[in-house]
């Protein structure tokens, strides 16, 4: 499917509670500030309160460019979850809006996963959901329109709207420059994907589009990809 998985649902409350024996810290970023480098030491797992990160991958083969986007419910380092040989960062991660997280320390956090079953399948769940979505993005095989498309709506998703109007309002702090960045896409290209997208307008200084009519041309875009 075209629409990416939604993450796990949860209360901060509750995963303070979950790793109660375990010190928290809460840290605030500005958007543009620089979250974890590549290779940078991952020393516990974040979990997104607030706002939209984006995911750079370091590896060029499967990068086209394009950022990831997390948002609240996502996890950033997710590595130190792996079997414990991989101690640095594979990604990149940037605030693209104002960001909060939550921070949980390595060693303590992988303590509570052994013992407490309930956090372990709340990980487990969430991790899933997070490779389904990537397995269904359109990141590396479609056109620039496309690609600008799902941009649009992942953001979409990912705001703080709970009415969700139509049309469609990004956050100020995803400027005309900001959305080009993470589309991956250089300038020329980028103006001819925007031009391509008739709902897609600036209004007071905001990116403005139709949630419908992009939602159906994604529809229509993954009802005519070939199998592969």
């Amino acid at each position: 499917m075209w629409r990416p998985a939604s993450t796990i649902d949860f209360v901060p409350s509750e995963w303070e509670s979950a790793v109660d024996d375990s010190d928290t810290l809460h840290i605030r970023y500005s958007r543009g500030e620089l979250i974890c480098q590549w290779g940078s030491y991952v020393a516990g797992i974040h979990l997104v309160l607030a706002g939209v990160v984006s995911e750079a991958c370091s590896t060029s083969a499967v990068s086209t460019g394009r950022s990831d986007l997390l948002g609240a419910g996502d996890l950033i380092g997710i590595e130190m979850l792996a079997d414990g040989s991989i101690e640095t960062s594979s990604a990149a991660y940037a605030a693209v809006t104002d960001v909060e997280l939550l921070f949980f320390e390595r060693s303590a956090f992988n303590e509570q996963l052994q013992r407490n079953s309930s956090l372990s399948h709340r990980i487990l769940q969430y991790l899933a959901s997070r490779h389904i979505r990537q397995l269904g993005g359109v990141w590396r095989a479609c056109s620039d329109s496309e690609a600008l498309v799902h941009l649009l709506l992942r953001l979409d998703e990912l705001g703080e709207e709970s009415d969700r109007p139509e049309p469609a309002v990004l956050p100020e702090a995803i400027e005309l420059r900001t959305l080009q960045s993470l589309s991956g896409l250089t300038g020329r290209r980028f103006r001819r994907a925007w031009d391509a997208i008739d709902t897609l307008d600036i209004s007071d200084s905001q990116i403005t589009f139709s949630r419908d009519a992009l939602e159906q041309s994604a529809h229509l875009a993954s009802d005519l990809r070939p199998a592969v």
